[in-house]
């Protein structure tokens, strides 16, 4: 099956055939107009506030050394010193190159395990609201609100300039929903470091939630969107590929801002491979998909 060919499908499909083949289902011949107006096309998918707060943001300065974390005094603030490593903690000012790689994703996690239950996190669920929550349960919603906002505040700054020593262009753009597990999220972005053979320390992926600066949001969604991060980010020459990280129960698919991100991904940047990958609801299994060959089904020759 030619999955870029399928997802393209699917997407031309939720956004209402804004372009050739409207109605069909067929692959859409021409990148649309790229305006903020086009997601009102898509009429029938949810757009939360959240979707708003995780979409695009732009960076403060030029690189230079900082602390992340920390407060006045330059010292990491409890209880979020260990996000911090002796020289991490940096400024970069194009959020397109403010990736993270698996190592720096399980730091934040770690973090964020131990203080759900010091800190007796709540979810922020609308259907939980107020119950307890459990580490293995922790979304990037509860992720932000109770780990990555308090860390960031000091300084004002992204997740990534927290935890990464200097900025960190992507070789692969994440497109995914904020209510998927965080332990998921990670179990997939493996999967994908394995299959595809990659270094997990030298790998980087650009995650909105991680890149974008979250209390800079105001002037992060401009009306053209070739001006967004994401967009940015996909147009960097050192990014290989898309990968979709579906939910168990295929959310993401009602998401305006993945179902778009997607759609830019196959149609204006359609040179570049596109992966999906997702946890089995039923056994926890990831399950992947590779655009083309992928490094672990490669059969070394036999000479003879």
């Amino acid at each position: 099956m030619n999955l870029p060919k399928r997802l393209l499908q699917l997407v031309h499909r939720a956004l209402g055939g804004a372009s050739k083949g409207k109605g069909s289902g067929a692959a859409v011949d021409e990148p649309p107009t790229h305006s903020r107006t086009d997601l009102a096309a898509a009429d029938s998918l949810q757009l939360s506030h959240e979707d708003h707060k995780d979409a695009r943001g732009r960076g403060a300065k030029d690189a230079a050394v900082v602390h992340g974390a920390t407060g006045s005094s330059g010292a990491p603030v409890a209880p979020y010193a260990d996000l911090v490593t002796p020289r991490s903690g940096c400024r970069v000012k194009a959020t397109e190159k403010r990736a993270v790689s698996l190592p720096q994703l399980k730091r934040i996690y770690e973090v964020a395990r131990r203080l759900c239950v010091e800190e007796k996190w709540t979810s922020t669920d609308p259907k939980r609201e107020g119950q307890p929550l459990s580490p293995d349960d922790i979304t990037l919603y509860d992720l932000m609100k109770h780990l990555g906002n308090k860390a960031t505040e000091a300084e004002k700054v992204s997740l990534m300039e927290v935890v990464a020593r200097a900025e960190q262009p992507p070789e692969w753009f994440v497109s995914h929903w904020w209510g998927e597990r965080v332990k998921d999220f990670i179990a997939c972005i493996e999967g994908h470091l394995r299959d595809r053979q990659l270094p997990a320390a030298t790998t980087y992926y650009w995650i909105c939630a991680y890149g974008n600066n979250q209390w800079e949001l105001a002037d992060a969604i401009p009306d053209a969107i070739t001006e967004t991060a994401f967009f940015k980010a996909l147009s960097l020459p050192s990014v290989k590929g898309v990968v979709a990280i579906v939910d168990p129960r295929g959310v993401m698919f009602t998401r305006k801002w993945c179902v778009y991100e997607m759609f830019i991904a196959l149609v204006s940047f359609s040179h570049l491979l596109f992966d999906a990958y997702t946890v089995r609801e039923d056994d926890g299994k990831v399950v992947g998909l590779c655009d083309g060959l992928a490094a672990v089904d490669e059969v070394p020759r036999v000479e003879g």
